[in-house]
C-alpha cells in the first residue's frame, strides 16, 4: 500500500469519526469577524432556530417558549391571549436563523427582529464558541474572549434607533406613553411601536413618535438652558476618570452606537466649562459630550443638569444605548463605584441623562449632548490624549518589569 492511499484512508477514518458539520465551508467564507466568526455565526444560529428543533407550535405549546419570556411586561400585556402574535414572532427568530444557515448576518430592519436578535444574543445558553474547536471552523480573536463579546455582535446587527427603542419599552414609565395611540385629525392611531406594528420597517417617523412620546414622561426643561451644579464636585472627577477609563476601551462599542461616525482614537476626558467631560469626536465635525455629575439623594428637587445640544435626539439616542452598554454585568463599572452601585437602579433622566445610582448617597449623573467641535475643545483632547497614552504605557512597563521579576524567581 503506497503512502498516497495510506493518507487518504487516515483522512477518510478521521472525517467519519469527526464529521464536518455543512456550515463550516459556507460560514468560513461568509463570517470573518465583522461582525460575526465562523463560531458565533454557528451559534447565534442555532439559537435563533432554537437549536434545530421542530417548529410546530399550537395554541396549548405556544406559551411554553423561553424566547417569550425575555419580552418586556408592558409587550405581553398587549399580546395576551394571543398566540397567533407570538407564533409570528418565533417565525421571525427562526427566519433570522434561516439566514444565518444562507451565509448572510442577520441585520435587524425592524422591532421584531431587534427583539428576536437581542433575546437570542442574551441568552445563558449561548455557549462557548471553543466547544466548537473540533469542527473545522477559522477562528478569530473574537472567539477567544467569549460571551464578552456578544454585546457587541448584537450592536452591530441592530441599529442604535431600535436599540434605544426596545430600551424604553423595558422601562415601564416609558412604555406606556411609547404604547398609547396616536391622536391624529380626530382620529386613534395604533402607536407605531406598538407589538401589531413591529414588523413594519424602522422610519423617520417612527424615531420621531419615540422622541416625542419620551419627552412626556418627565417635566419640560430646556435643554439648551445650562443648569450647572455638582453635589460633590471631588467625587465627579475622580468617578468621571473610571468611566472615561471604562469607555476608553469600548471604543468600538461606541463607534456603532454613533452609527460608526466615531473618530478612532479621539475619546478623551476634559474640563470642558470647568466640568469633568468625557469627548467623543464624531467625523462630522461635530462632539458628543457626557458631562458629569453628582446629585445628593437628599436633594431630588434639584433641577436636572443641562446644556446647548445642537442634536437631542440623536443625544438621546446614544444616550439609551450608552445605558444599554453600562447596564451589562461587567466587573469594571462596579470597580468604578467601588461596589457601591446600585445597578438594578441604572435609569434615564430627562431624554438624555442617565443615572447610575451610588449607595454611598450620590446618583452619578452623566448628561449627554452634541456640539459643533471647537479650536479649544480639540487642543484639550490632544493634551488628555497624550497624557493618557503615556500613562498607560506607563503602566504596561511597571506590569512587563513585575512580570520579569516573577520569571526570575
Amino acid at each position: 500500500m503506497g503512502a498516497t492511499t495510506r493518507k487518504k484512508i487516515r483522512e477518510m477514518v478521521t472525517a467519519a469519526l469527526h464529521p464536518a458539520h455543512a456550515w463550516v465551508p459556507l460560514f468560513n467564507r461568509r463570517f470573518r469577524g465583522d461582525p460575526l466568526t465562523p463560531s458565533q455565526a454557528h451559534l447565534l444560529a442555532m439559537e435563533l432556530t432554537m437549536n434545530g428543533e421542530p417548529f410546530h407550535l399550537n395554541e396549548d405549546n405556544v406559551w411554553d417558549s423561553h424566547v417569550l419570556g425575555e419580552l418586556a411586561d408592558a409587550v405581553l400585556m398587549q399580546v395576551a391571549e394571543r398566540p397567533q402574535w407570538f407564533r409570528r414572532f418565533l417565525a421571525t427568530s427562526q427566519h433570522l436563523g434561516g439566514l444565518l444557515d444562507q451565509g448572510w448576518p442577520p441585520r435587524a430592519e425592524n422591532l421584531a427582529e431587534a427583539a428576536a436578535l437581542r433575546i437570542a444574543l442574551t441568552s445563558a445558553s449561548l455557549g462557548d464558541s471553543s466547544e466548537l474547536s473540533d469542527l473545522g471552523y477559522r477562528e478569530y480573536e473574537q472567539d477567544l474572549v467569549g460571551r464578552k463579546k456578544w454585546p457587541t455582535v448584537r450592536r452591530a446587527l441592530t441599529s442604535p434607533q431600535l436599540i434605544q427603542a426596545l430600551q424604553m419599552l423595558d422601562a415601564p414609565r416609558y412604555a406606556a406613553h411609547l404604547l398609547a395611540p396616536l391622536q391624529i385629525e380626530g382620529r386613534l392611531v395604533t402607536s407605531p411601536l406598538h407589538p401589531d406594528r413591529w414588523w413594519e420597517p424602522w422610519s423617520q417617523e417612527t424615531q420621531e413618535w419615540l422622541q416625542q412620546a419620551a419627552s412626556g414622561t418627565h417635566p419640560p426643561s430646556d435643554q439648551n438652558t445650562p443648569h450647572v451644579f455638582d453635589d460633590n464636585p471631588d467625587q465627579s472627577r475622580v468617578m468621571a476618570s473610571g468611566i472615561f477609563d471604562l469607555l476608553a476601551k469600548r471604543e468600538e462599542d461606541l463607534n456603532l452606537l454613533l452609527n460608526r461616525i466615531l473618530h478612532q482614537g479621539r475619546v478623551a476626558q476634559i474640563n470642558d466649562d470647568s466640568c469633568p467631560t468625557i469627548v467623543l469626536e464624531a467625523k462630522t465635525g461635530h462632539d458628543v459630550l457626557i458631562r458629569v455629575s453628582c446629585r445628593d439623594h437628599n436633594r431630588p428637587g434639584q433641577p436636572l443638569p443641562g446644556f446647548p445640544d445642537e442634536d437631542p435626539a440623536g443625544s438621546a439616542t446614544f444616550a439609551w444605548g450608552l445605558l444599554d452598554l453600562l447596564s451589562e454585568e461587567t466587573p469594571e463599572l462596579d470597580e468604578v463605584f467601588e461596589g457601591d452601585l446600585v445597578r438594578q437602579g441604572l435609569t434615564m433622566a430627562g431624554n438624555s441623562i442617565l443615572v447610575l445610582p451610588d449607595a454611598s448617597g450620590f446618583d452619578l449623573l452623566l448628561s449627554v449632548g452634541t456640539q459643533k467641535r471647537t479650536p479649544e475643545r480639540s487642543a484639550a483632547v490632544d493634551v488628555a490624549r497624550a497624557s493618557w497614552l503615556e500613562y498607560q504605557q506607563e503602566i504596561e512597563e511597571e506590569l512587563a518589569a513585575w512580570e520579569l521579576e516573577d520569571d526570575q524567581d
